[in-house]
């Protein structure tokens, strides 16, 4: 399997371990999610966070991925606000 390099975390690590199945958004509309920022992390926490991860790698494996060099990450942050991050946020 190729590994996807574009998926790097702030802390220029490669983060693509395992993935969660579907969720119907559409089911949420009640907490205006897609605009406000409290409905928002109402589903997050509640119905993304929640779900279990189907691993696409080991631990083993994951432990063994090799580090994000600086120029890639340069060139996945490239016009990216980083103090709006997923990860980042104070709020």
């Amino acid at each position: 399997m190729t590994y996807f390099e574009h998926y790097v975390s702030i802390h220029q690590l490669k983060c693509l371990t395992g993935y969660t199945r579907p969720i119907d958004a559409s089911r949420y509309t009640h907490l205006n999610w897609a605009w406000d920022e409290a409905g928002a992390n109402i589903l997050y926490q509640k119905h993304f966070y929640g779900r279990k991860a189907i691993p696409l790698i080991t631990k083993s494996m994951a432990n063994r991925l090799s580090p994000v060099t600086d120029k890639a990450y340069e060139a996945e942050v490239l016009h990216t606000n980083l103090n709006e991050s997923f990860g980042n946020r104070k709020y």
